[in-house]
C-alpha cells in the first residue's frame, strides 16, 4: 500500500499507470482470445498459428531493440510511444474491417509487437522517474506498477464474459480493439511528459548503434534475459492454452474464459500490491524461483484438471505464483542496463520475445505429441528450468562478488 501512495504523489509516475492500464485493458481484451480466434474464427491451423507467433518475436525483438536503442540516444521517448500506439490503432481497426485471416497474421506479426514495446517503454520511464530510490524500493514500485497492468484484466475480462455469454461474436473483438487502441494513444498524446521536461537525468546517451547494441547485447545480460524469458513462457502458454483448453472441454465455455483470466488478475493484485513484504523475508533471486514452480504447477495442473470444479482451486497457485514472476523480473532486468531506461526497457520486450518463441514452441511440439495437456506439461519443466538456470547464475555471480543477490 506504501508503494500505491509513492506512485499517487508523483504525476510523472500516475502517467505512466494510466497508460499501463489501458495497454493491460487492450492486452485483456486479446489475449485470452488470440488462439481462438486464429484457429476457429479465421480457421489457421494450430501449426500455422505457432508460426505466426514465431514471426511475431522476431518482429517485437527488432523493434523492441530498436526502439530501445534509439530513445536512448535521442532521448525521445513521446515520440517513439506515439508512433508505436498509432500503430496499435491501424492493426486493431485493419482486422475490424476486413475481417480475413490475411488482415489477422498482418496484425499479429506486425502491428501489435509494435504496441507491445509499449510495455517496456512505460516501464523504462519508471525506471528513470525512480532511480533516484533504494534498489528495494524500487523493487516494490516496479510490482504496484505492475499490479496495475493486472487491474484491467478484473474488469475487463467480467464484461466480456457477460458479453460472451448473451451472444458476443469473438470476430468482432477488433472494433472493441480499435477503440480501446485509440483510447491509448490520446491519453499518450495529451498527458505523457514532453521529453526533457521531466525532473529525472534523460540526457541522449550519444552512443552510436553498434555501441549501444553492443552493450545491449552482451553475453551476461542475454544469458539472463533469456532465462528471464524462458521462465516467463509458462504465462504466455497459459494464455495460448486456455481459450483452447477450455473450448474443448464440454463442461466449460466462452464466458468461463474470460472469468478464469479476470478472476486469476484480481487475486494476483494484492499480491503485487504487497511485495514489499515478501522482499522482507528472502533475496529479489529466491523470490523469482520460488513463484516460477508455483506457477509451474498451476500450468501442468489447470490443464489436466479443467474439466473438473478443482480448476477453480488451482486459480490461487496460478495467482500467487504469477504475481511474483511476473513482477519482480521486471526492476530486475531494467537494473542489468543502470541507466540505459530505454535499453532496459528494451531488455523487457526482449524477453518477452523470447517467451513468447518458447511458449509457440512448446505449443507446436506438445499439440503435435499429444494435445494441450502435453503442451503444458512440457511447458512447466521448460520455466522451471529457466527459473533455475537464473537461480543458478545470480548465486554463482554472488559468490564471485558478495552482495545482495
Amino acid at each position: 500500500m506504501k508503494s500505491l501512495l509513492e506512485i499517487w504523489a508523483d504525476p510523472a509516475l500516475r502517467i505512466m499507470c494510466a497508460a499501463l492500464a489501458l495497454v493491460g485493458a487492450v492486452v485483456a481484451t486479446i489475449a485470452p482470445y488470440q488462439s481462438l480466434v486464429a484457429v476457429e474464427v479465421f480457421g489457421l491451423a494450430e501449426r500455422t498459428y505457432a508460426i505466426v507467433l514465431f514471426c511475431a518475436a522476431l518482429v517485437s525483438v527488432t523493434a523492441s531493440l530498436s526502439i530501445g536503442v534509439w530513445t536512448d540516444q535521442k532521448a525521445k521517448r513521446r515520440d517513439a510511444a506515439i508512433l508505436c500506439a498509432s500503430i496499435g490503432v491501424a492493426g486493431a481497426t485493419l482486422v475490424a474491417v476486413a475481417q480475413a485471416p490475411w488482415a489477422f497474421v498482418i496484425t499479429h506479426v506486425f502491428g501489435f509487437p509494435l504496441l507491445a514495446t509499449l510495455f517496456g517503454q512505460i516501464f523504462g520511464m519508471v525506471r528513470l522517474i525512480t532511480a533516484h530510490r533504494p534498489a528495494q524500493e524500487r523493487d516494490a514500485i516496479f510490482s504496484a506498477v505492475r499490479a496495475l497492468f493486472a487491474v484491467p484484466f478484473v474488469v475487463v475480462l467480467p464484461i466480456w464474459a457477460l458479453a460472451y455469454s448473451n451472444g458476443f461474436e469473438l470476430r468482432w473483438i477488433y472494433a472493441a480493439l480499435s477503440i480501446g487502441c485509440a483510447a491509448l494513444l490520446l491519453t499518450i498524446l495529451r498527458f505523457w511528459p514532453r521529453d526533457g521536461s521531466g525532473s529525472w537525468d534523460d540526457a541522449g546517451s550519444g552512443l552510436k548503434l553498434r555501441d549501444a547494441l553492443a552493450e545491449a547485447l552482451r553475453p551476461f545480460i542475454l544469458i539472463r534475459v533469456f532465462c528471464v524469458g524462458t521462465l516467463e513462457s509458462g504465462a504466455t502458454l497459459y494464455m495460448i492454452l486456455l481459450g483452447l483448453t477450455f473450448a474443448a472441454t464440454p463442461a466449460r465455455s466462452t464466458s468461463d474464459v474470460a472469468l478464469f483470466s479476470g478472476i486469476m488478475a484480481g487475486l494476483e493484485v494484492p499480491v503485487m500490491l504487497g511485495m514489499a513484504l515478501i522482499l522482507q523475508r528472502m533475496s529479489r533471486i529466491n523470490a523469482i524461483l520460488m513463484g516460477t514452480l508455483i506457477y509451474a504447477t498451476f500450468l501442468a495442473g489447470y490443464v489436466w484438471l479443467a474439466a473438473t470444479p478443482f480448476v477453480w482451486a488451482m486459480l490461487l497457485l496460478g495467482a500467487f505464483g504469477g504475481a511474483i514472476m511476473l513482477s519482480l523480473p521486471l526492476a530486475y532486468l531494467q537494473d542489468l542496463m543502470g541507466s540505459r531506461a530505454g535499453a532496459g526497457g528494451a531488455l523487457l520486450a526482449l524477453q518477452m520475445v523470447v517467451a513468447q518463441g518458447i511458449a509457440a514452441l512448446v505449443f507446436a511440439v506438445g499439440t503435435a505429441l499429444g494435445g494441450y495437456t502435453v503442451a503444458a506439461t512440457i511447458g512447466a519443466f521448460t520455466m522451471s528450468a529457466g527459473a533455475t538456470a537464473l537461480w543458478w547464475l545470480e548465486r554463482r555471480q554472488v559468490s564471485k562478488n558478495p552482495g545482495p543477490a
